[in-house]
């Protein structure tokens, strides 16, 4: 379920930097945060 919801988070990265490439760093370091928080609580 969690590989679903990284799966939506990178979808929807993509989409948001494709929209608005002034913020893909924000989105970008967002990303890897939840990415970082889910892989701890995961592991």
């Amino acid at each position: 379920m969690r590989q679903d919801l990284m799966a939506l988070a990178a979808m929807a990265t993509g989409i948001v930097t494709l929209w608005n490439p002034r913020y893909f760093r924000l989105v970008l370091g967002l990303y890897l945060l939840l990415v970082g928080v889910f892989g701890l609580g995961h592991g």
